[in-house]
């Protein structure tokens, strides 16, 4: 953040302290999450009434941000500017120098803490020509699938983009999805490996592939001696436990080191859904600040209802 500028100002000589000369150095999240601020939640009556309460208050947002901004002291000095927006961007501004360069393909234009870009509701107030800011960023697969499930183009977009930001936290019971048949099974021997790492390699069933007829499965036996039969054995004890609830391997990540739990996490960020419910969604609606947000019920059979987030100003 640039410093506030007076005579006895230091504005050429770095410092231990401040290693830019007229900059408040700041190099940790803490700084922009710390910072206080009032932010109201309102119910609506529907989805689209959500919408357009969203819509109208969009252009408040601005005006709002400048008529609360209390923010002019930044470590313990007085910065350049005082509304705490500009810090909460940088802070927690994720983008790699692909993502940041103008003329990539893959530039997104803002930090996942920011002002919003986009009207999302289809009333008759709202036009096309007022979403004029141009997106190359878009996860085009969640848009497809919104789309085809019957979902207007405008409200898509909106919920496409959440998708171009990669989640931050990782939740230990969450790391397996029931619903990527590829990526679960890959997890589910890994952390079936994990779960017996001192098991008897020869005694394992190795399993041929059995997408084609006459293919049996290998048997290997202790004394090293091999049988083929058709059927299929059962899963080990390890995999079978996981199989019966693939969400359920804290009972043992606890108990090894992290080595050895190497590359179970990665299938996160898959960014798949799972099917019992919409708790990785709202681990990325929540991870992308917004001056607004727009927020689904939390469940299918909740009392909570549709709700817009007013989130821009200062205490």
């Amino acid at each position: 953040m640039p410093i506030f500028q007076d005579e006895n100002t230091n504005v050429t000589e770095p410092t231990e302290r401040e290693p830019y000369p007229g900059k408040i150095y700041m190099d940790g999240m803490h700084f922009g999450m710390g910072c206080s601020c009032l932010q109201v939640t309102y119910e609506t009556q529907n989805v689209n009434h959500a919408r357009f309460l969203y819509d109208m208050f969009l252009p408040f947002t601005p005006i709002m941000s400048a008529l609360s901004a209390t923010t002019p002291l930044v470590k313990g000095q007085i910065s350049d500017h005082d509304f705490r927006w500009e810090i909460l961007e940088q802070s927690v501004d994720c983008r790699t120098a692909d993502e940041k360069d103008r003329t990539s393909v893959n530039h997104i234009c803002k930090s996942r803490y920011s002002t919003v870009s986009r009207y999302i509701s289809n009333h008759e107030y709202i036009k096309d020509f007022h979403n004029d800011i141009t997106f190359k960023a878009i996860c085009p697969e969640v848009k497809s699938a919104l789309v085809e499930g019957g979902l207007d183009d405008r409200l898509a977009n909106h919920v496409a983009s959440l998708f171009i930001r990669i989640p931050i936290p990782v939740y230990e019971k969450e790391l397996a999805f029931p619903c990527c048949a590829k990526a679960t099974d890959e997890i589910l021997d890994k952390l079936g490996k994990v779960a017996s790492p001192n098991r008897n390699q020869d005694a394992d069933l190795e399993i041929a592939d059995q997408s084609s007829p006459g293919n049996a499965v290998e048997e290997v036996k202790s004394d090293g001696s091999h049988s083929a039969t058709d059927e299929v054995p059962e899963k080990s004890a390890a995999n079978k436990d996981v199989l019966t609830d693939v969400t359920s391997s804290s009972s043992f990540l606890g108990k090894v080191d992290d080595n050895a739990l190497e590359g179970i996490c990665t299938a996160w960020f898959l960014k798949c859904p799972p099917m019992d419910g919409n708790s990785h969604f709202e681990n990325l609606q929540s991870t992308n600040w917004n001056s607004l947000r727009f927020k689904n019920p939390p469940t299918e059979d909740s009392d909570i209802g549709w709700r817009v987030e007013f989130r821009p100003m200062d205490i």
